[in-house]
């Protein structure tokens, strides 16, 4: 709320799906303060909402919108580069599990928000599911994999890589 008051418009840069519903529904709950979604953002802020997920915000395409920014009185969200991410009188700010103890070049504030469940939060969350099967893609996939059927006994193993050919075979 310091930026809103200073008279710049805090403009959030994460991505489209997921996260940038998870700061809006944040914005939501904790203030009154008008959310601005544009491009991908808001396409996919709808399916959240014709999914009966409450999220409030408003497209950057319409009138509305447009005042907001005049009035600086907003929060922007978006996931490129262009639009509202060169807004004048703007700081930029991201919500990444990066921040957490680092400093992030090329902007003005970084929120620690991680788009992913951590390895205690994944053990958990299989342990409750009690899956037939889990199939393992990314990061340590082999160690994970390995350690559900040991731990929990639950049958897991890794998803192999995909073998295709590389593009250049084709041209």
């Amino acid at each position: 709320m310091e930026q809103i008051k200073a008279g710049r418009i805090p403009v959030f840069r994460t991505y489209s799906g997921g996260k940038a519903q998870e700061i809006l529904r944040i914005f939501n709950a904790l203030t009154q303060v008008p959310v601005v979604a544009e491009g991908a953002t808001a396409s996919i802020t709808e399916a959240y909402l014709r999914n009966g997920v409450n999220l409030k915000y408003v497209d950057s395409t319409t009138k509305e919108a447009k005042e907001l920014i005049r009035s600086r009185e907003c929060v922007c969200l978006t996931s490129s580069g262009q639009g509202l991410a060169s807004l004048r009188n703007s700081s930029t700010a991201v919500a990444t599990g990066w921040a957490l103890g680092r400093h992030l070049e090329g902007v003005d504030a970084a929120f620690p928000l991680s788009g992913h469940a951590d390895f205690r939060q994944l053990v958990e969350y299989v342990g409750r599911a009690r899956p037939k099967e889990v199939l393992t893609v990314h990061g340590f996939k082999e160690e994970f994999a390995g350690y559900l059927r040991k731990k929990l006994g639950i049958r897991a193993r890794p998803i192999p890589p995909l073998s295709q050919k590389p593009l250049r075979e084709y041209l």
